[in-house]
This record gives structure tokens, C-alpha cells and sequence, in this order.
């Protein structure tokens, strides 16, 4: 009977540690995407930029002469890099909007992806500290900010009153 009650402590704590090592370590993985800043910080650091980046389209930098694919600046708020899509981008992409460039890697200064992902729909919605990074990136652009930007941050000062 003794080995059996070993049995379901070792079980018992097999699982918890697997939990636990969940936990720690996979929680990390949860971000979608990271800033351009970060991708500079990587670069800089190491050669490397993460797989999915983050931000707004600087206005009047889309050039679409490619055959396929377009460039642009991407800009965080806090750095602006020169982007390049090899996808063709969908037909909602263009200036002040937030986007993610997917699969991306440097090329020397150029930070390129294969394709551009744009939300479908009328406004940008996402945690508020997402938000309130699109905020900073629209602000540095000159862009104008979403609706529900200006919803929250009505919100917001009404709850400070």
C-alpha cells in the first residue's frame, strides 16, 4: 500500500511543478507582439528583432512602388524605423494606422517582414496599455487619435473628478 501512496505523491508532484513551470515560464510568451523601440534595443544589442512588431504608420512614408510589397516608417512614439512588407499589404493599410509587421528581421537598418497585419474593423481595440501605446505613437506622428482613444481617456478624467 506504501508504494502506492508514493505513486500519487510523485504524480501529485510532477504536476504541481509542471504548473508551476508553466506558470514562470510560459507567461512570458504572452506578448503578441513587442514595440519598435524594443526591436532597436535588439538590434543594437544583438543583431535580433522579434517576431512580431508593433506600431503606427508614419504618414506620408508608404511607398508602394514594389511589385509586391510596400515600405514605410513604423514609429512606436519613441523610435522610427524604415519598415518593408513583401506581402502585398491589404487595402486597409495606410497612414496613422496601428499595424503589426509579422516575421520580422533586420536588414541593416531596414526592418523587414512578410506581410502586414491590419485590425478590420472601424476602431483599434486592446487592453489599456496597448492603448495607451498606440496613443503615445499617434501623438508622435501628428495622427489623430481613434475614438475609443478619446472615449478613454474621457473615462478616464471623469473617474479622476
Amino acid at each position: 500500500m506504501s508504494a502506492f501512496k508514493g505513486r500519487y505523491i510523485a504524480a501529485i508532484v510532477v504536476c504541481v511543478g509542471a504548473v508551476v513551470w508553466m506558470i514562470t515560464n510560459l507567461g512570458s510568451n504572452l506578448n503578441y507582439m513587442e514595440s519598435v523601440s524594443t526591436a532597436v534595443q535588439l538590434r543594437e544589442k544583438d543583431g535580433s528583432a522579434p517576431n512580431k512588431v508593433g506600431g503606427v504608420v508614419k504618414p506620408k512614408t508608404i511607398d508602394r512602388s514594389a511589385k509586391n510589397g510596400a515600405t514605410f516608417a513604423i514609429t512606436d512614439g519613441k523610435a522610427t524605423v524604415t519598415a518593408r512588407v513583401l506581402d502585398t499589404p491589404p487595402a486597409m493599410f495606410a497612414d496613422c494606422i496601428a499595424v503589426v509587421l509579422a516575421d520580422a528581421r533586420w536588414e541593416g537598418d531596414v526592418l523587414v517582414g512578410s506581410r502586414v497585419e491590419v485590425r478590420h474593423g472601424a476602431t483599434y481595440k486592446s487592453d489599456a496599455k496597448m492603448k495607451g501605446a498606440v496613443d503615445e505613437a499617434l501623438d508622435a506622428t501628428g495622427c489623430p487619435k481613434t475614438p475609443e482613444s478619446s472615449e478613454a481617456a474621457e473615462s478616464a478624467q471623469s473617474r479622476n473628478r
